[in-house]
């Protein structure tokens, strides 16, 4: 669960560039976790 916190900021930076890879990985996350 220290991964979890260090993702969702880091997709919080990526806010255009990459919005889909962090939405896909975010998902990924909640499904996993």
């Amino acid at each position: 669960m220290a991964s979890l916190p260090t993702s969702f900021i880091n997709l919080m930076i990526v806010p255009r560039e990459g919005i889909g890879l962090p939405v896909y990985f975010s998902i990924n996350f909640l499904n996993v976790g």
